[in-house]
């Protein structure tokens, strides 16, 4: 049990270190991100970032499939590469790396650092 607890914990957004190593890495990973955008947007029309609703907070990540208006993100739907996959996005689920723009939601107070390593 107080495992359990000390986990819930460590998921809530605890203020300025977060926040402070966010940006930091956010500062960090600019050129990655600025490339892999540059990539997506060359690879496929549409628009670079999706925002998607998880646990009532608005997520950003990077678009990983072709751009359909009806398509809704499903949590557990990075296990499973689906048809409408792109080459590049395929590469970004495996890697983990479509969810890099959630560096800004920590930033805004919204996660924390453990929240996106989980």
């Amino acid at each position: 049990m107080f495992i359990e607890e000390t986990h819930e914990y460590a998921l809530k957004p605890s203020g300025w270190p977060n926040r402070a190593a966010a940006l930091l890495l956010i500062t960090y990973c600019a050129p990655l991100i600025a490339m892999l955008a540059l990539a997506i947007k060359l690879e496929s029309k549409g628009p670079v970032f999706v925002q998607s609703r998880i646990d009532g907070r608005n997520i950003f990540r990077f678009r990983t499939t072709i751009q359909e208006e009806s398509k809704q993100f499903n949590r557990n739907s990075r296990d499973v590469i689906s048809e409408d996959t792109t080459a590049l996005g395929a590469f970004l689920q495996i890697s983990r790396l479509e969810f890099l723009p959630r560096l800004w939601n920590v930033a805004a107070g919204e996660y924390s650092i453990a929240a996106l390593l989980r």
